[in-house]
C-alpha cells in the first residue's frame, strides 16, 4: 500500500489553502499510484483539476548523468556557494514538513538554478504505465525477477524481443523493455527495490529513492511550482509531463499472458454510454472505498489527462505484441483470459485488481518474424528511405494490406495442417528493374532449434503473380517446397558471383547480392551490411536481478 497525504484546499483567494493540522493520511494499492499526482484536486470522490499556482516548464537539453543528478532527502540543504540554502523551505512549502525524509532528484538547469523531481514522481512517470508493474516493483527483493522471462535485442538493428512475466500486461512492455536493455533503467529499478528492502529490514518508513532511468541529454516538460530564495530558484516539479529520451531499441516485439479483451469491452461499453448523453466525454477517475468484487469485470481505468505523448521517442517505433512461440506440430489454441488482482496472486482474498494504464486496450497482431526476415525488412527499408523505390515489400494477403508488418507467417495464408509452415514468413516483392521478374515471393525460414548459434535462418526468392492465383493452390506448393528443403545449394547450384539466384534457398546473408544487383548498390554498401548482420544477438539472462 502507499501512503498520501492530503490536505483540506479552500477555494478562496484570501485565506490560506492548506493547514497543516487539516493533513489526512490515506492507504491506497500501489497500482494506483498513476492516478493520484501530486497537486490535483479532488471533490466528492471525483478530480476536479489542479491548483491555480501550477505553472509548466520546458527544460532543453539537460544533462543526466551520475555527475549532474543528485538524489537526495527533500531536507537536505544544498550547497550554494559555500552556503547551504535549503531548496524546500516550509515558509514556501508545507506539505512536507513531516516528510523531509521524502527522495527528491536535483539536477542544475543554470547558474542559481535547480530542478528538483521527488522520487515517487520519477517513479509515478517512468514506471507507472502499468499498475501491476509498479506493485511488482514494490513487492520485495524478488521484484526484478518478475518482470520478464526472457529477453534479447540485436546491437545492429535495434530490434528487440522480450517475453513479459506471467501477468504483466502489454502496456508494461515499453517500461521494461528499457529495464532490460538499459543498464541505467536496472540501476534505477535496483535503486527502488533497495529502498524498500532496506526500510523493511530497519523497520523504518519507507520513502522510495530511484534515480532517472537513463543517461544522456534529455528534454523535460514539467509542471510545478518556482520556489526563490535571494538569486536562487527550485523549480519542484510536481508532475512531469514530457521526456525526449530515446528508448534503447528500435523496434519491441513482446509476448504477454494477459487477455485484455474485457478490458477493451469495458472500455467500449463506457464509451457509448457517454456518448448517448450530451456531456463531457473525458474520463472522470472517481474514488470509492468499496472494494473491487469478484464479479465485476475486468477493467481499464483511464489515466489521467496528460499531455499528447510522455515519450514522443515511442511515437517513431514499433512496440508491437506477438504471440507466444509454440512446441512444433502443437494446435493454435485461444489464449484464456487472465483477471488481475490487487493483491498477491496467491491469496485466498476475492478481490480484483483494475488495471491502471495509459491505455484502455492494446492491439495484438500476427506474431513477429525471424531475425533473419526483420534484417532484409530493414535492409529494404532503409535503402527506400535513401530514395530508391526499386524493390517494395507488399504484404500477400490482401486484406492486410493496410497492415505495417509485410510479413505474415505461412500458416496463415494457406489451409494446411503442414505444421513445417509455422517456421515460414513470407512477403512479396514488387520490383521495378530492368531483366528481373517483376513479382517475387520472399520467404524466410526459422532456423531449426538444434542449430548452432552461428546459423542463419534460411531465404528464398521464388517467382509469384498472386493475380494468377485466385485460390491460392501455387502459394501452398511454393511453401511446402521451401518447407521441405532443409540443405545449403550445392557448389554448381550458386557460386559467389550469384549468391541470392531466384529459386535457390541461401543464408539470409546470401541474399543481399541480389537486392544490391537490383538497387545498383556498389560491394562496398553490401560488405557494411554483411559485418553488421555479422553480429551477434546479444542475449540477456532472465530476470534482472
Amino acid at each position: 500500500m502507499a501512503q498520501l497525504v492530503l490536505s483540506r484546499w479552500k477555494d478562496n483567494k484570501h485565506a490560506a489553502r492548506i493547514h497543516r493540522d487539516q493533513f489526512t493520511t490515506i492507504a491506497v494499492p500501489i497500482a494506483y499510484l498513476r492516478l493520484f499526482r501530486i497537486g490535483d484536486l479532488w471533490n466528492d470522490e471525483e478530480r476536479i483539476g489542479t491548483g491555480e499556482d501550477f505553472v509548466q516548464e520546458t527544460f532543453e537539453d539537460l544533462t543526466i548523468n551520475d555527475t549532474t543528478v543528485e538524489v537526495a532527502p527533500a531536507g537536505l540543504p544544498l550547497n550554494q556557494g559555500g552556503t547551504s540554502l535549503y531548496p524546500l523551505p516550509f515558509s514556501a512549502l508545507e506539505a512536507h514538513r513531516d516528510h523531509t525524509g521524502a527522495f527528491c532528484a536535483r539536477v542544475p538547469v543554470a547558474n542559481d538554478v535547480t530542478l528538483m523531481v521527488p522520487c515517487m514522481e520519477l517513479i509515478r512517470f517512468y514506471f507507472g504505465a502499468s499498475g501491476g508493474l509498479l506493485k511488482r516493483l514494490f513487492s520485495g527483493a524478488l521484484a526484478s525477477r518478475q518482470l520478464y522471462t526472457s529477453a534479447r535485442i540485436n546491437p545492429a538493428t535495434g530490434i528487440a524481443h522480450l517475453d513479459l512475466f506471467p501477468g504483466l500486461p502489454g502496456v508494461a512492455a515499453s517500461t521494461v523493455g528499457r529495464i532490460a536493455f538499459d543498464p541505467q533503467a536496472r540501476k534505477a529499478m535496483r535503486w527502488l527495490i533497495n529502498s524498500g528492502v532496506s526500510a523493511a529490514a530497519n523497520k523504518e518508513r519507507h520513502y522510495p529513492r530511484t534515480t532517472f532511468p537513463f543517461l544522456g541529454e534529455t528534454t523535460l516538460t514539467a509542471q510545478g511550482r518556482w520556489i526563490e530564495q535571494g538569486r536562487h530558484r527550485v523549480f519542484l516539479a510536481e508532475r512531469l509531463t514530457r521526456c525526449t529520451h530515446p528508448f534503447p531499441f528500435q523496434k519491441l516485439f513482446y509476448t504477454s499472458q494477459v487477455n485484455l479483451n474485457a478490458m477493451s469491452n469495458a472500455s467500449r461499453q463506457k464509451s457509448e454510454i457517454m456518448a448517448r448523453h450530451d456531456e463531457d466525454t473525458r474520463p472522470k477517475v472517481q474514488l470509492t472505498d468499496g472494494m473491487v468484487a469478484r464479479d465485476l469485470q475486468a477493467m481499464a481505468v483511464p489515466s489521467p489527462e496528460e499531455i499528447d505523448c510522455s515519450f514522443p521517442d515511442l511515437m517513431t517505433k514499433h512496440v508491437r505484441r506477438v504471440k507466444p512461440a509454440q512446441p512444433t506440430g502443437a494446435h493454435h489454441h485461444a489464449a484464456p483470459d487472465v483477471t488481475l488482482a490487487t493483491g498477491d496472486p496467491l491469496s485466498s482474498s476475492n478481490n480484483r485488481e483494475a488495471e491502471v494504464t495509459t491505455e484502455t486496450a492494446e492491439q495484438a497482431i500476427i506474431e513477429t518474424y525471424p531475425e533473419g526476415a526483420a534484417f532484409l525488412h530493414q535492409v529494404i527499408e532503409d535503402v527506400r528511405f535513401e530514395g530508391n523505390d526499386s524493390i517494395e515489400m507488399v504484404p500477400i494477403r490482401y486484406e492486410a494490406a493496410g497492415q505495417e508488418t509485410p510479413f505474415t507467417r505461412a500458416d496463415y495464408l494457406v489451409p494446411t495442417a503442414d505444421s513445417r509452415l509455422e517456421t515460414i514468413w513470407a512477403t512479396r516483392l514488387s520490383i521495378s528493374a530492368p531483366g528481373i521478374e517483376p513479382s517475387l515471393l520472399l520467404l524466410v525460414k526459422e532456423r531449426p532449434p538444434w542449430a548452432s548459434e552461428n546459423s542463419d535462418d534460411q531465404g528464398i526468392f521464388l517467382p509469384y503473380r498472386p493475380e494468377e492465383d485466385p485460390q491460392g493452390h501455387v502459394l501452398e506448393k511454393l511453401l511446402i517446397d521451401f518447407a521441405g528443403m532443409d540443405r545449403e545449394p550445392e557448389p554448381n547450384e550458386g557460386s559467389a558471383k550469384k549468391l541470392g539466384q531466384i529459386g535457390l534457398p541461401y543464408d539470409v546473408s546470401a541474399m543481399l547480392p541480389f537486392l544490391m544487383r537490383v538497387w545498383g548498390i556498389d560491394n562496398k554498401h553490401y560488405n557494411e551490411k554483411m559485418r553488421q548482420r555479422a553480429l551477434s544477438v546479444t542475449p540477456l539472462e532472465s530476470g534482472v536481478g
